[in-house]
């Protein structure tokens, strides 16, 4: 196993004008969101100096208010946030698209590109089953513990209660994780055989079912990565002193070293992923 670790690392470092590219997007639309969200600011406060105070000094609650006191603000903040979802959601499937087709088929950036342009419709309808299934799994464990809580009302306690709670959580998370591993293998075998969504899900979840504990694996071991980079990255961050210009210069510089680690850790992933299948092809034959 440790050898497709390796040779994940090593396709995710020929391919770091992928992780480059997702990392300028991510800036992209962060700038964005910022820039939105200081409209809504600047609206609801009519320029005033406390809009500008709170570019360096920033207050959550500052939005709680505002949202819940101004209608007419958060109407604005709805359908700002349901735009930025929608072009999110459209504008990753084809992203990840293109990731998954340069560590697939090794193919330059440019080519990567426009593989996942062409299968676009494909790699959304994709995103769409995948995305339904996130829905319905939560729904239906959200459910599972709230009919177990109340048949259980009257001869349980409340750390029983709490049990069940955590049990059924615990429940959908590994299913939520084993969906999104099914996700990111279809990807893979969609771009990399031009097969169709279901096909490609199909073959996924067979591929999975078959080879659980060494493909899982490797998306756990990358995961626990991705989870030790963000505690270090908020041990790191909470030292930094933000209330004065140096401090938000040194706190910017540490984020974008951050979201660059997370989008190469995000290719290392699909280079893994698609040597795994490679392998399995290869016993096949």
């Amino acid at each position: 196993m440790e050898s497709v670790y390796r040779t994940g690392g090593v396709i995710a470092r020929q391919c770091m004008s992928v992780t480059l590219a997702l990392f300028a997007a991510n800036l992209a639309a962060g700038g964005v969101f910022m820039a939105l969200g200081w409209a809504w600011l600047a609206t609801n406060l009519d320029g005033s100096l406390a809009s500008r105070t709170l570019l360096t000094d920033l207050d959550m609650n500052v939005f709680v208010d505002l949202v819940r006191h101004e209608h007419a603000g958060s109407g604005l903040v709805l359908s700002q946030g349901i735009v930025l979802l929608t072009v999110a959601l459209g504008f990753w499937t084809w992203l990840n698209g293109m990731a998954a087709a340069s560590v697939s088929t090794r193919t330059p950036l440019r080519q990567s590109c426009n593989a996942s342009l062409q299968l676009y419709p494909r790699l959304l309808f994709l995103g769409v089953v995948i995305l339904v299934s996130q829905v319905v799994a939560a729904a239906a464990v959200f459910l599972t513990a709230h009919e177990l809580t109340a048949l259980t009302i009257g001869f349980a306690t409340e750390m029983s209660s709490s049990g069940i709670w955590v049990v059924c959580l615990l429940l959908g998370g590994s299913v939520a994780f084993l969906i999104s591993a099914i996700h990111d293998h279809a990807r893979l075998h969609c771009l990399a055989t031009d097969s169709t969504a279901w096909r490609s899900v199909t073959w996924a979840t067979r591929f999975l079912l078959r080879r659980a504990p060494r493909a899982l694996r490797a998306n756990l071991t990358i995961g626990a990565v991705a989870v030790s980079t963000w505690v270090i990255y908020q041990s790191v961050a909470t030292m930094i002193p933000g209330d004065r210009m140096p401090g938000v210069v040194c706190l910017l510089i540490w984020g974008q070293a951050y979201l660059m680690t997370r989008m190469f850790l995000r290719v290392w992933l699909f280079a893994t992923e698609s040597t795994l299948q490679i392998r399995q092809d290869a016993r096949v034959d």
